[in-house]
Parts: structure tokens; sequence; C-alpha cells
């Protein structure tokens, strides 16, 4: 969020009522727990909660001093990380118009929705994936179907994946834990079950994930030649970063 902001980009981070820790409604805390809180029931809000953030958006723009001229949410991107990165994939099966990219940062798309968009999907807009092979919380079969959404992507499409990252590479969970694990600090292996690895220096990770995402935006956003030349190759050690484009 602040990476992309720091390069011009206005950033609406989803509250998502029910699976989201807190959300404030009014100065009013909403806690998950009872319907709202069903698998199936949040799969279906957090959908339409990207709907709803881009209406707000569109109607900002025009409306509200500090946005006007300034947002354009006609040329917009989804991004999101794990129930975040499904939200993200099950977005663009609604064929939104104003969305022009998305990446899609370890998607739990295997284990949500019945894993429907891990086997198949419809959407065309560009879409980068992102995943960390030692992902313990997707799993392989999280991995595998990430692998095959962006494989057989119907639209532009792009591979990221840390060789030595886990779920939580794509936080910024260091600064307040630096042994998080999962990607950051002494993990649990998911490709040597009852072993550890040494992720990638988060810093590292972070190179990749940041360098790639913002010239995928940049690419589809703003047409930009040199985000597009730059998408063309791996610029990372190949043993420690996969990069495919599709």
């Amino acid at each position: 969020t602040e990476y992309l902001a720091s390069h011009g980009y206005v950033v609406a981070a989803c509250d998502h009522p029910g699976s989201a820790r807190f959300t404030l409604h009014d100065g009013v805390p909403v806690t998950p727990g009872g319907a709202r809180s069903e698998r199936a029931r949040m799969e279906r809000d957090r959908v339409a909660d990207v709907g709803t953030v881009l209406d707000g958006l569109e109607k900002l723009s025009t409306t509200d001093s500090r946005f006007a001229g300034r947002v354009d949410a006609s040329n917009a991107a989804v991004t999101g990380m794990s129930f975040g990165g499904y939200t993200t994939c099950a977005y663009l099966e609604k064929g939104d118009a104003r969305v022009k990219a998305a990446v899609s940062k370890c998607p739990s798309i295997a284990m949500s929705d019945g894993g429907r968009l891990a086997a198949a999907h419809a959407a065309t807009t560009p879409c980068l994936v992102m995943t960390g092979r030692e992902d313990t919380v997707i799993g392989d079969a999280g991995n595998a179907g990430a692998k095959n959404y962006a494989a057989t992507h119907k639209g532009s499409a792009a591979y990221l994946e840390i060789v030595r990252g886990g779920h939580v590479s794509f936080t910024s969970c260091e600064h307040y834990t630096p042994t998080y694990g999962n990607g950051i600090g002494p993990s649990s292996s998911l490709t040597r079950p009852g072993e550890t690895y040494e992720p990638l220096p988060i810093e590292e990770q972070h190179a990749a994930i940041n360098s790639y995402g913002l010239a995928f935006l940049n690419a589809h956003l703003k047409g930009d030649a040199e985000s597009k030349a730059y998408l063309g190759k791996n610029h990372f050690d190949p043993g420690e970063v996969v990069w495919e484009c599709f």
C-alpha cells in the first residue's frame, strides 16, 4: 500500500467487515462473528466490497475537491494477498471495465469457493500472480492453483515465485516480528516437511515483489514502455526468484 502510494498511486485499502479483525463503521468497531463471518458469506461480501470502494472513489472524484482531477476510477487496479488474493481474482470475474490490471499475491483460490478459480476462470484483465514456494498456509495445492491461474489466464499474465519465500513474504510483518516465520526469519518448510529453512532476506524478497508489481501496474495502467521492457526478463537470481510471462 505505502509503496504504491509513494510512486504516485492513489491507494484505497478495503476494510472487509466480518473477515477483518475489526472495522470502524460510524466510529463503532465491527468485529468478526455471526453470519457475516461464515466463509461463503465472506467470499461473496469481499468481492462486493471491492466494487463498493471503486464506486466510492468514482463519486469522490467528482464531488470532493481533494480528489477531483486526481483520481481516475476508470483506470484502476485491484491487488490483494491471501484471502485478498482470492478476492482479487474473484472480482476480475465480474468484468468491471474500470479495472485494467491486477496483482494477486499468494491467493487462496484453491481453498475458496470450492477451488473453482484454481481450476478454471474466464477473466481477461491483465494479472500478475505471486507466490512463495515454501508457503505453508495455501500449501502445495494453493501454489499449484496460483501457477495454473497465471498459465491459463486468457489475458496478459505473469508469474513471480520467491523460491525461499512463504505466505508472509508479501507483508511487512518483519517490522514488528523479525522471526515471524513463513517467509520472515527461520521458517517451517513446505517442500521439506519437518525441516526449517532460512528465507531469502526480506529486503531482497520485497525488492523483487515491489519492482515487478510496480512495473506491471505502470505497464498496464500508464502504458509505460520502460516498464513493459522491464517485465521481459528476470532481473534477479533465478535460483531465488522465478519470473515468467504468459
